[in-house]
């Protein structure tokens, strides 16, 4: 599981050549939700509001589909609750916009339970469980700031007695 997590199939999946179809083997279930919730904070860089269905079609979109059919609707609609839920987005009568723009504008608290909620069970080394929580909220690549946040909710998890290290390597209790 750990190295399907650190594949990255949007890459493998939708980079194509300008103008050109997406491929017929594309399916929403190829997706994995973590990198579903990089592209929401992608598309809504812009600072736009959104209605869900618009929101739905911007994302589908960007994941390189031509249309939203009703696996894709529905699968997007989740992934929708969930950024609000993990305040990628917000929600506000009925119209989606972006929430958080950084990282900084997350608790430290917030870190600890993005890494505790990316990395599930067994150990983990510090930059791959860095970089499954970024994900998890949204963010494609670890940046210097990305990096001492979660160096800090590693040190607070600690303390809390709700991470444990052993090393480089660390999991959640």
């Amino acid at each position: 599981d750990q190295a399907h997590r650190s594949a990255d199939p949007i890459e493998a999946k939708t980079k194509r050549p300008p103008n050109e179809a997406p491929s017929a083997s594309i399916n929403i279930k190829d997706f994995m939700l973590d990198d579903i919730m990089v592209r929401v904070r992608q598309v809504f860089v812009d600072d736009k509001e959104r209605t869900l269905e618009e929101a739905v079609r911007d994302v589908c979109r960007d994941l390189g589909f031509e249309r939203v059919g009703p696996n894709i609707k529905t699968t997007l609609e989740h992934a929708l609750k969930v950024a609000v839920k993990r305040r990628i987005l917000k929600c506000e009568n009925r119209l989606y916009s972006r929430d958080t723009c950084a990282v900084g504008d997350y608790e430290t608290g917030e870190h600890v339970q993005a890494l505790r909620a990316a990395m599930g069970r067994g150990w983990w080394e510090r930059e791959d469980a860095m970089r499954a929580a970024a994900r998890h909220l949204g963010f494609s690549k670890l940046g210097p700031n990305i990096r001492q946040a979660f160096r800090s909710a590693f040190n607070s998890g600690i303390r809390q007695k709700l991470l444990e290290a052993n090393g480089s390597a660390v999991r959640r209790l």
